[in-house]
């Protein structure tokens, strides 16, 4: 007894263990027990080395501890680390990597299909509405205006794609990562820098609807490439599938505003699984209906449509002031679900697409060509960017900032890089050409290296940027802000302030943060 004693006294960190050595011995043996059962129930061909679910499963493990190493060790966003992971599984011999194409497919869907629910659910209209012009420009012209162009055209001419996989690559290039902007804007926030013109307002509102429209963005481009018939009906199939999409998708999420029941203690879960279900049956029934576009759309919109009534019912002025906390807190718990459901999603998600370049194929002129293309896009997305910060009462150095921080790219090209390489797969050999997979291979190379390029050099020069290129607020600009019109320009754009008493970038900022913090440090 005196020398477990006196061991306690020596390390007490160990035992009991720490919360992180804890939560580390914990998801140990929650894996262990989940390979045990998978070993004893299902059929030996596929859980032994070789097998789909071996590879899977091994796969994962790589990407949870490269994932962890890179973002403890190098600082570095942990996706970047998920994605080498996968890179290093598959083309090692050694561990017999080997999952159909399909069943590594239909796992990236539903890792996406959370993403894109995730995406809805956090639509901030409210900051929007308040930054008006500015945001709304740095919301479309920078990613879907100047880069996606320059991209689709250096794409063309560098990698010998059509126009259509072009523009597919531009789009998928447009989308700035929210979650790695929104950590470093935070940081700066919490020392005072760029608070007395609500410059973290305007760039946490702007980046968080910027990957929405790529997307969308993306999903018409794809709907135009692969559409068979006459000229006519490529033009009018896209404006179908946008309303084949949306329609349905607001008619249901009108129904999830009273199902389940407000009283029902058990809504937050219910809540959860309707709309998972609801968007898979949508997504995979779209896939089999050849209307990618419209599945994808469905998903935004139906988590939009049904978190706007939640929102509401929360902020109405007819329930007590207990009612509308307890409301508000179900739609944050519900945002939460999804945001643990996409910390376990994710390594599966991003060492899945790293195990889709295969060295031994790859034509490595291309990782050069794409660094070429990813840094002139990056370029074009620069200048439009400080030119959309004209007339609205910022100085140089704060427009080369705001310019700066719209760099890192993550979640959304590893998540839809890949989506023109599964579709070409699932083609029949008479409806694919010869080169649609090479071309999809490239897409897949381009939107890879952009991660690995910019997630972490636009999270270091966000952070860097900022010290220098932002005046540093004082305590008492800091609190004045908020009675001071900071109208500039034309009228319509408000920086100095917001409408409430807590600023828009430390209420629905803090709110990303912590979910991509801790437990879910997928990009920070």
């Amino acid at each position: 007894m005196a020398l477990f004693r006196k061991y306690y006294r020596v390390t007490p960190t160990f035992f009991p263990p720490s919360i992180q050595i804890s939560r580390l011995l914990t998801k140990i043996l929650l894996y262990l027990f989940l390979a045990g059962s998978a070993y004893f129930l299902l059929p030996k061909e596929w859980v032994e080395p070789g097998g789909s679910l071996f590879s899977v499963f091994l796969l994962y493990m790589f990407s949870e501890a490269f994932g962890a190493l890179t973002k403890q060790l190098l600082f570095l966003p942990s996706l970047v680390g998920m994605i080498c992971a996968g890179i290093f599984v598959s083309n090692v011999p050694l561990f017999h990597y080997h999952v159909h194409h399909h069943t590594s497919s239909h796992f990236r869907s539903i890792a996406f299909i959370a993403l894109l629910v995730r995406a809805g659910l956090e639509l901030d209209t409210d900051s929007l509405l308040k930054m008006k012009r500015v945001c709304i420009l740095l919301s479309f012209v920078p990613g879907v205006c100047a880069e996606s162009p320059v991209v689709a055209i250096t794409a063309k001419l560098f990698l010998g794609l059509p126009w259509g996989w072009a523009f597919m690559i531009g789009f998928i290039m447009a989308a700035v990562s929210p979650a790695i902007v929104v950590a470093c804007i935070l940081k700066l926030q919490d020392k005072g820098y760029g608070t007395a013109k609500g410059i973290p307002t305007l760039v946490i509102a702007s980046s968080s609807v910027d990957d929405i429209v790529a997307i969308c963005a993306f999903s018409v481009a794809m709907t135009v490439t692969f559409a068979d018939g006459s000229v006519a009906w490529v033009i009018c199939k896209a404006p179908i599938e946008f309303i084949a999409g949306a329609v349905p998708a607001a008619l249901v999420g009108a129904a999830f505003w009273y199902l389940p029941a407000t009283q029902d203690h058990h809504k937050v879960y219910l809540r959860y699984s309707l709309l998972f279900l609801a968007s898979m049956a949508a997504f995979f029934g779209a896939e089999k209906l050849d209307a990618h576009g419209a599945g994808a759309l469905f998903v935004i919109t139906l988590g939009f449509v049904a978190s706007r009534r939640w929102n509401s019912m929360s902020n109405s002025g007819d329930e007590s002031s207990t009612d509308k906390e307890v409301e508000s807190h179900d739609v944050e718990d519900v945002e939460k679900a999804y945001a643990i459901s996409w910390r376990y999603l994710a390594p599966l998600l991003f060492g899945l697409i790293g195990a889709e370049l295969k060295l031994n194929t790859l034509d490595f002129s291309v990782i050069g060509l794409a660094l070429v293309i990813v840094t002139l896009g990056v370029l074009a997305r620069l200048v439009a960017a400080y030119i959309c910060c004209i007339g609205v009462g910022l100085n140089w150095k704060e427009k080369l900032f705001v310019a700066i921080s719209s760099i890192p790219k993550a979640t959304v090209q590893a998540a839809i890089g890949s989506v023109p390489l599964d579709y070409v797969r699932s083609l029949s050999d008479e409806e694919k050409g010869p080169e649609f997979e090479d071309w999809a291979r490239k897409i897949l190379a381009v939107a890879v290296v952009s991660v690995i390029l910019t997630a972490p050099l636009g999270a270091v020069a966000t952070k860097v940027s900022g010290v220098y290129l932002l005046d540093k607020a004082t305590k008492d600009e800091t609190s004045k802000r908020d009675d001071v019109d900071g109208e500039k320009g034309d009228g319509d754009v408000k920086l100095n302030g917001t409408d409430s008493s807590k600023p828009v970038h430390e209420e629905h900022g803090q709110k990303i943060l912590e979910k991509f913090s801790e437990d879910n440090h997928v990009e920070v």
